[in-house]
């Protein structure tokens, strides 16, 4: 009976550390890594990197997420964020999260090693700020490209053109981009 309430503590313990995924935790995924050799940013389509802000307002995820259809044209501003590894390896595909969104993790004492993954907000907020940028080919799909040394990097605040892709529930939220500034670097945001 003992042995088998060590092994059930056990367990909990493991998927409690597993679901928790706190500040710094980067496992294996080292969302800090170069891109890796030979990847490859020339494949990305002519025209993606703006050379300054795009006009228009930047309208704020969760608003998109309770407003936007599937096609609609629309500006976000936003940090590459929201996880550890926001980026999928060799797929230009990351997780985004409104830049407005305070983040508490970019506190004054530093104790967070990955501030971008948002790890120090609340989930439920966190999630209805959160969405998914991709850069496709001409035929709609996620382009098979790292992007990291084009200069898109977690942490990194983008104001980003796109089109919204389908639509499967007023929680998924995709955006299909077309143009992207990259914000020079300043201080951390609060």
């Amino acid at each position: 009976m003992r042995n088998a309430m060590n092994k059930t503590v056990t367990g909990l313990a493991v998927i409690v550390l597993v679901l928790a995924g706190g500040c710094g935790e980067s496992g294996t995924n080292d969302s800090k890594a170069p891109a890796p050799d030979g990847a490859s940013t020339a494949q990305l389509p002519e025209g993606l990197w703006l050379a300054s802000t795009p006009a228009g307002a930047p309208t704020g995820i969760a608003e998109l997420k309770a407003s936007a259809k599937t096609g609609d044209k629309v500006v976000a501003r936003v940090m590459i964020g929201g996880r550890v590894a926001p980026m999928v390896e060799n797929m230009a595909v990351m997780t985004v999260v409104d830049a407005s969104l305070d983040n508490p993790c970019y506190g004054d004492d530093d104790h967070c090693e990955t501030p971008w993954d948002y790890c120090c907000n609340d989930p439920d907020v966190l999630m209805k700020q959160t969405a998914t940028v991709q850069i496709n080919d001409k035929g709609g799909k996620p382009l098979a490209v790292d992007v990291t040394g084009a200069g898109l990097t977690p942490g990194s605040v983008v104001v980003v053109v796109a089109t919204v892709s389908d639509r499967p529930n007023t929680d998924t939220l995709i955006l299909n981009a077309e143009g992207l500034f990259i914000e020079p670097t300043q201080a951390a945001p609060h």
